[in-house]
């Protein structure tokens, strides 16, 4: 599986993602993963959210989304019904105690996937 990590990308020209999409035999993961979960992204969220609608109409098999899209996750699904989602979590600055209680919150019909990363000592 290739992850493209769109936020690092230097460009976002859709055609060019999907050119480079096509290129590989391999499955594929988009992620456009905001500051506050890691990501490089620092625009605006509704932005995010429209050009992630738009990375889902190219079909990548996988679509790694925070889970706090998690209202969105159906239309996401609707645009792209074969594209599995993972829904992820990103913490770097603190042990996380209650891991199940997160996963519980995570949950969503549409998911196929669940990460958490977080920092562990």
């Amino acid at each position: 599986i290739l992850e493209f990590r769109i936020d690092q990308f230097h460009f976002a020209h859709l055609e060019s993602i999907a050119s480079i999409k096509e290129s590989t035999h391999l499955p594929v993961i988009f992620t456009l993963r905001k500051r506050s979960q890691g990501g490089e992204y620092s625009g605006d969220e509704q932005e995010r959210l429209e050009m992630i609608k738009e990375l889902a109409a190219l079909k990548p098999e996988y679509i790694d989304l925070e889970y706090d899209l998690r209202d969105h996750f159906n239309e996401i699904m609707r645009i792209s019904p074969d594209t599995k989602l993972i829904s992820s979590f990103h913490d770097f600055e603190h042990n996380l105690k209650n891991l199940h209680s997160l996963l519980e919150v995570m949950r969503h019909e549409a998911v196929s996937i669940y990460k958490i990363a977080s920092v562990a000592y």
